[in-house]
């Protein structure tokens, strides 16, 4: 099967297809239309994903160019009270609109953009990636898990997760590198 995945950025034209890919998911995994409180990011992908260099977003593609999955990453924004003094944005980065449509499922492309946005991660000094799934979304908890991404906390309907990532901190490797020169 064949597929690639590209940053958003590099494919503007389809910022609107992935809008609607995007409103498309939600409405067959949630029910939900657009609601503004959650949905805001997708409203202005640039704003959220596209724009800030310590944020990104990617497009799973199918051999026709049709989007088949997508993935959002952007430094830790949100105010819940149980995490007040846990996660930052300098430190925490969070995954979000992690979508495989149904015929795409279990070809590891979903597994494939987490990589890349682990990897871009750690390329931007994050410590530790936060997400959330939804409980009745079972399939959603045993992929993250199956990925590394531990159970945190669990409130009303939602499982917190995370994982801490291994940074390869290159102001300090710079500095042996230049003493060892020396």
């Amino acid at each position: 099967m064949y597929y690639s995945i590209e940053k958003l950025e590099d494919q503007p034209h389809l910022i609107d297809d992935t809008k609607e890919y995007l409103f498309k998911k939600i409405k067959e995994e949630f029910g939900l239309d657009y609601v503004p409180e959650y949905h805001y990011d997708i409203v202005d992908l640039e704003k959220t994903y596209i724009n800030p260099k310590r944020n990104s977003f990617y497009i799973a593609l199918n051999s026709n160019k049709e989007i088949i999955g997508t993935l959002g990453i952007r430094g830790y924004d949100k105010q819940f009270e149980f995490f007040k003094y846990k996660y930052n944005t300098n430190k925490t980065a969070s995954l979000w609109r992690t979508y495989i449509d149904k015929e795409y499922k279990r070809h590891k492309i979903g597994t494939k953009l987490v990589q890349i946005a682990e990897d871009f991660a750690k390329d931007k000094q994050y410590e530790e990636i936060y997400l959330h799934t939804q409980k009745d979304l079972i399939e959603g908890y045993y992929f993250w898990s199956s990925l590394d991404y531990n159970k945190t906390y669990i409130n009303d309907d939602t499982i917190h997760m995370e994982k801490k990532l291994k940074v390869l901190n290159v102001e300090n490797l710079n500095r042996k590198i230049f003493a060892k020169t020396i």
